[in-house]
């Protein structure tokens, strides 16, 4: 079977966007400009009240600055300890190391890579092969022998 050129797109779509995912920082301190998340301890939960709520669990942005060993985040998004998601638009927020129970990076994951390029190639296989495809071919109508016409209710 002979792939589409839109079909090659889609794949390489997928691949140049990449998935990420959230991995625990070990022994490299994030730098400015990375994409970060932070859980919160409970003593964070006091101190960012004031500016994010009491119920903060999960902290997620890009990290600005370093600022008297804080960590001033651009929020993109809080989880809430009960499970609840607030969207932010990077809403700068000061987050000192006490208040974090565990730092994370976002970082590439080639395996949803390839599995969503996977997923994109099987999906255009399978429209290819059940015909899904609007072709632009027209039903002709047989007129009945004699040259008089039918007529449909």
């Amino acid at each position: 079977m002979r792939l589409r050129s839109h079909h090659g797109v889609a794949v390489l779509a997928a691949l140049l966007t990449g998935c990420y995912t959230l991995q625990p920082v070990e022994r490299t301190v994030p730098v400015p400009g990375d994409e970060v998340a932070f859980d919160i301890t409970d003593l964070g939960r006091v101190g960012l009240g004031a500016a994010a709520g009491p119920e903060i669990g999960v902290v997620q942005g890009r990290l600005v600055e370093r600022r008297n060993e804080e960590f001033v985040v651009a929020v993109s998004e809080l989880r809430t300890i009960r499970g609840a998601t607030q969207v932010w638009t990077g809403e700068q927020v000061s987050i000192r190391p006490e208040w974090i129970s565990t730092m994370y990076q976002r970082q590439y994951s080639k395996a949803k890579t390839y599995a969503l390029a996977a997923s994109v190639v099987a999906a255009g296989v399978f429209i290819a092969t059940r015909s899904l495809i609007a072709r632009g071919t027209e039903d002709t109508v047989a007129l009945p022998p004699g040259g008089t016409s039918l007529r449909i209710p």
